[in-house]
């Protein structure tokens, strides 16, 4: 079960103000652009480390199935992530604090836009000064 953090929500819900889908591949970086013109780009490295690759076709639905829990805590499949209460430190002992769980359904990698690459290519530097006070 890989913990979803209040920082890894927080990168979300600013990703899916770029972009609504999202392909996560295996590890902590996440990487988003805008299907318009290609002119935004993002990167974000995550609390959380994803073993597999899934894409998210509407990253607003997933983060309310996110909301619904206090502690969410995710397993990962290519086909779809459960998504469970986080656990609660007891000692030695580890308590579900509640035992609900939401199964979200990912989409095919293909009908998801998304960067090859893991940085930007910019022009040349033209012009270059440094201000000083």
């Amino acid at each position: 079960m890989i913990p979803i953090t209040k920082r890894t929500i927080s990168i979300l819900k600013n990703f899916a103000k770029i972009h609504n889908s999202l392909l996560v591949e295996p590890g902590n970086v996440i990487r988003i652009m805008d299907d318009i013109d290609d002119a935004i780009f993002a990167r974000a490295e995550l609390d959380c480390k994803f073993p597999c690759e899934f894409a998210i076709g509407d990253l607003s639905d997933f983060l309310r199935v996110l909301s619904l829990f206090a502690e969410p805590q995710i397993e990962c499949t290519p086909t779809h992530l459960m998504v469970t209460e986080g656990y609660e430190d007891k000692g030695k002992k580890k308590v579900i604090t509640h035992s609900s769980k939401s199964k979200f359904l990912c989409d095919e990698k293909s009908a998801i836009v998304f960067p090859e690459e893991d940085r930007l290519n910019m022009p040349s530097v033209d012009f270059q000064f440094k201000m000083t006070t």
